[in-house]
């Protein structure tokens, strides 16, 4: 009986791809060297407001300009993708090695703030014992949360700075740059901005090409 309903709810399943399929629903598939990346930007971040709107589209922009200088040595402005709305949903094309970064320094923001979490903890724990003042708690925990930012984002710059293949020369502007970049990043996560990766399939081999040096 059970295996019976199993096999309604798939076809149920098949029947539905079927006909989103047929009024092309669904997302474009990013070309082979290319990725999207998908910036969910909630409504407390703008308030509803269309400055703030633009500023946030802004800063995404300022995030993948000097992403794109460190990886590929120059800026490619990202091409507009879909866009759906509630809170709004913006997918942006990209070079993928630009993509790939950027997926990198998410995962890096949202460990960091695990390991801020922790700290938080702590001094939500403090806060509770008389024997500490507001004052003393803050200039603690506070301090020290200030510090492991900075020294994450410092630590995460410098890997990335490592692998650049933007001009030695141009390092200690674009450091200045990511810095800024990665604390955004850091800023927009803690406040509930969600990013999606979407990658192209592999190109495909040239086998006429494999068949031409043997």
């Amino acid at each position: 009986n059970l295996h019976g309903k199993r096999n309604e709810v798939f076809t149920r399943l098949r029947e539905l791809q079927t006909t989103l399929e047929y009024f092309h629903f669904g997302y474009v598939e990013p070309a082979p060297g290319e990725a999207e990346l998908g910036f969910q930007i909630p409504r407390d971040l703008f308030h509803n407001d269309l400055p703030g709107f633009i500023k946030e589209l802004r800063d995404l922009e300022l995030i993948i300009k000097f992403f794109s200088e460190a990886e590929l040595g120059q800026y490619e402005p990202a091409q507009v993708g879909s866009i759906s709305t509630t809170d709004p949903l913006v997918f942006l094309a990209m070079a993928e090695p630009v993509a790939k970064a950027i997926g990198l320094a998410v995962s890096w923001a949202v460990a960091t703030w695990l390991g801020v979490e922790q700290i938080r903890k702590l001094r939500a724990e403090t806060a509770k014992l008389q024997s500490f003042s507001e004052e003393e708690v803050e200039n603690i925990f506070g301090t020290k949360i200030k510090q492991e930012i900075k020294a994450a984002v410092d630590a995460k710059v410098a890997e990335i700075l490592a692998n650049s293949k933007a001009s030695k020369t141009k390092h200690p502007e674009l450091g200045a740059h990511l810095t800024k970049a990665l604390e955004a990043l850091l800023a927009k996560i803690e406040r509930g901005m969600t990013i999606e990766l979407r990658i192209g399939p592999a190109p495909e081999d040239d086998d006429a090409a494999d068949d031409a040096a043997d």
